[in-house]
């Protein structure tokens, strides 16, 4: 199951979760909603000491709209336990048919569009049976048993923040 919220952000709210303030370096901040950048989305386990981490005031505001959100739509409490992921797909790079892990008692996922839809050719986001045309600020909320896919990226640079969900 999953659920769209279009223009959740506006471009100037987008910008000001990057008003990045460096929290860690190599080590997650436990207390803090945080982000890493990952350029290359296959490296998602790869160097993880080398890791800088960052936050912000509105990124933790993001946050709590999204756990908000998971709770009136989906009847379950959760909270971001791991950093999200800022993902970079620049041309070819892709994400092939997979299911989010359940690692560590994860149960939910959302991601928010970083890049303006014409910014990019390709890359699109894909479930099993529909396609998501996500514009910058727009956030899918889904279910871990949500197969899914982003198609290879032709021209361009497409960005989003992927983040993971426990139930607690």
């Amino acid at each position: 199951m999953y659920f769209e919220l279009r223009n959740l952000l506006n471009d100037t709210e987008v910008n000001a979760l990057f008003s990045n303030e460096v929290v860690s370096q190599s080590k997650f901040p436990e207390n803090k909603i945080a982000y890493h950048v990952l350029h290359d989305p296959w490296s998602a386990t790869k160097n993880i000491e080398q890791r800088t981490y960052y936050t912000s005031d509105k990124l933790a505001q993001l946050n709590n709209t999204i756990v908000s959100t998971i709770s009136k739509l989906f009847k379950i409490n959760v909270a971001c336990k791991y950093s999200a992921r800022r993902l970079i797909y620049g041309p070819g790079k892709d994400m092939v048919w997979h299911y989010d892990s359940k690692n560590g008692g994860r149960v939910m996922s959302a991601i928010l569009f970083l890049s303006e839809r014409e910014s990019y050719t390709g890359g699109e986001f894909k479930f099993t049976d529909s396609d998501i045309r996500g514009h910058k600020g727009d956030v899918i909320i889904y279910t871990l048993d949500e197969m899914h896919r982003v198609t290879p990226v032709t021209s361009g640079e497409r960005q989003s923040l992927l983040f993971f969900y426990n139930e607690i």
